[in-house]
Order: structure tokens, then C-alpha cells, then sequence
């Protein structure tokens, strides 16, 4: 048990370690200027999103890191204009 438990840490430090990578250097490695870590959209939601960030058309980016997946998942423009 004891195992298992060290090991699911060093995932999360993993995760945490790389989100930071990523966050610190997300402009040149994505063009998304970085927001927020770790932002909380509220209680309607109740979602929270890893990196928060605003594309070269100031549009919302998120972007998640997961270690187990060995992949970062952007997803840009996800509120779009009522124009």
C-alpha cells in the first residue's frame, strides 16, 4: 500500500513539475500569453482549469498537463464572439 501511494505522488509531482515547465514558458512554446494556474470557474461550473492563457487575438486559452497521458491538450477560442 505504502507503494502505491509513493508512486501516485511522484505522478503528481511530476504533473505539477511539468505544468510549471510549461506555464513559464507557454508564449514561446504555445504563442498564449500565461494568466492563471490552477483558475476555478466558479460554482456554476465547478470545473477548474490548469492553465489559463489568451491567444495572440487575446481569445481564452486552457491548456491541461498530465503526466500519465505524456501530453499537454490546449484547447484556444472556446468563448467565441456574439458579432
Amino acid at each position: 500500500m505504502c507503494q502505491r501511494h509513493d508512486v501516485a505522488q511522484a505522478v503528481v509531482d511530476i504533473e505539477k513539475s511539468l505544468q510549471s515547465l510549461m506555464e513559464q514558458h507557454l508564449e514561446s512554446f504555445l504563442g498564449v500569453r500565461f494568466l492563471a494556474t490552477e483558475y476555478v470557474t466558479g460554482k456554476a461550473h465547478g470545473c477548474r482549469i490548469d492553465t489559463l492563457g489568451l491567444d495572440d487575438n487575446n481569445c481564452p486559452s486552457s491548456s491541461s498537463t498530465n503526466a500519465r497521458c505524456t501530453r499537454m491538450a490546449s484547447v484556444r477560442g472556446f468563448i467565441t464572439s456574439t458579432d
